[in-house]
């Protein structure tokens, strides 16, 4: 990657000789020694800002013009219900830094916050880079719901990148898992939803929000665990393991309750992971919490089956929270009504991968 210096002087030297201009015209005219024009041109040093725009205008450039180089970049965004990840590549889509900030879903966040943490990243993870020649993709969970695709392309216009767009997260795991390929993506993370793709039509099944969606997230599960704990607690429920996991997680059930109120979904999805360990253990009400879950996810993978040939196994790329649980896929494989019609795998690359291979097919492309 180079300096803001080392762009300097290659583009001085290319601009001055493109007006055929020699390095004493070129200091006469901004009023400088040719020794120092010699210096900016070997990357000896870097003129103040106000000489820069003398500089830029004998040149018939921008400040711009004269720190542009002929290197280009992608950021992916993968803005998902806990977290943010975001990645620069490189021209051959090497990845070249990463970056992890807070969920910037403008749903649960609001849309100022959202653009906040997006912003402060996106500067972050792009230092020393000229925007102009960025092209990004940003995949953000809520980021589609409303008119919250329009307002936050209004905000990522304002960055000047070469191209940019923006939509779900899930399109990150269609890409990364699909590639040009058909098949289902199923994100089962802090909420759940699904894509079917099918040549170039892209069909949304499920994740609706927590409000709406009936089970297979870590949030539902989580619930399920915090109903199931608190109606043995008060007797109108059945014993169950939960119990003893949550109460050393807690001072007393009462207290909880302020926890999970002022945590939100991301506080009651944590506790999915403690049904996970109960059931594993052999407990009851933690094995009906999961069978009732992943059925729910089942069917949102045989509704999107319908949409394809039934004679040939369907790929079913999985991502999310969820996926880190061993169990995950014989339990979903059980839920099923005919396993051997899917073939069902976990996403091995990390999503924001995703969104770096869709911002490749975006260059060039105008918003």
């Amino acid at each position: 990657m180079k300096s803001y210096a080392q762009r300097f002087s290659e583009n001085l030297r290319r601009l001055r000789q493109s007006l055929n201009l020699t390095q004493r015209e070129l200091a006469e005219a901004v009023k400088y020694s040719e020794k120092t024009v010699s210096k900016w041109e070997t990357n000896a040093s870097v003129p103040e800002i106000g000489t820069l725009f003398t500089i830029a205008s004998v040149l018939h450039t921008d400040i711009e013009g004269l720190f542009r180089d002929d290197e280009y970049w992608f950021v992916g965004i993968d803005g998902g219900g806990t977290k943010t990840a975001l990645a620069l590549a490189d021209s051959t889509g090497n990845i070249v830094r990463t970056l992890k900030t807070d969920c910037c879903n403008p749903i649960d966040i609001g849309l100022d916050a959202s653009r906040n943490i997006l912003s402060d990243a996106i500067y972050e993870l792009c230092r020393g880079i000229p925007l102009s020649q960025v092209t990004l993709y940003a995949g953000i969970a809520g980021g589609t719901s409303g008119d919250m695709k329009k307002q936050l392309a209004e905000f990522f216009e304002s960055f000047g990148f070469d191209s940019f767009d923006n939509g779900s997260d899930n399109m990150n795991i269609i890409t990364a898992g699909l590639g040009d390929g058909d098949g289902v993506s199923l994100i089962l993370g802090t909420g759940i939803c699904a894509w079917a793709k099918r040549g170039g039509d892209i069909k949304r099944i499920a994740g609706w929000g927590y409000l709406i969606d009936d089970g297979g997230s870590a949030y539902n599960i989580g619930r399920d665990a915090l109903v199931a704990y608190y109606r043995a607690y008060d007797g109108s429920g059945e014993p169950t393991l939960l119990t003893e996991y949550i109460d050393k997680l807690v001072k007393s059930p009462e207290l909880l309750l302020g926890d999970i109120y002022s945590g939100g979904k991301k506080t009651i999805a944590g506790y999915s992971q403690l049904v996970f360990r109960a059931a594993d253990a052999g407990d009851r009400v933690s094995e009906a919490i999961l069978k009732r879950n992943f059925s729910f996810a089942a069917r949102i993978i045989e509704t999107a089956a319908k949409d394809f040939d039934s004679s040939k196994r369907l790929k079913v790329v999985l991502a999310g929270g969820l996926t880190e649980q061993p169990t995950l896929l014989p339990r979903l494989n059980s839920a099923l009504t005919d396993a051997d019609d899917y073939d069902l795998c976990i996403l091995d690359c990390e999503p924001v991968a995703g969104a770096i291979k869709y911002a490749m097919k975006l260059r060039g492309r105008k918003k």
